[in-house]
């Protein structure tokens, strides 16, 4: 068995050797997120301050920005009935 974190042989990824290590942590991938809901993070920023960021397709970091005027729309409609 292969480690699907580190790629090593020998250990389950529960017990991966990397598990804690911020160093190792991953980014994950924006795949399927539209464009419009990520907000590109500052370059002068580091992941440390950027909890929950994800990596855009060029490479880059961004953050989810949520669409609060289209999801209060929908919920005063739904208010209305």
């Amino acid at each position: 068995y292969i480690c699907h974190r580190c790629y090593q042989p020998g250990h389950y990824i529960n017990y991966c050797p990397t598990n804690g290590d911020p160093s190792f942590d991953k980014v994950k991938k924006s795949t399927g997120i539209p464009k419009i809901f990520l907000k590109p993070v500052e370059g002068g920023q580091t992941m440390d301050k950027t909890n929950g960021a994800l990596m855009t397709p060029d490479g880059g970091l961004a953050v989810l920005q949520h669409n609060s005027a289209s999801f209060d729309r929908l919920a005063q409609s739904l208010d209305k009935k």
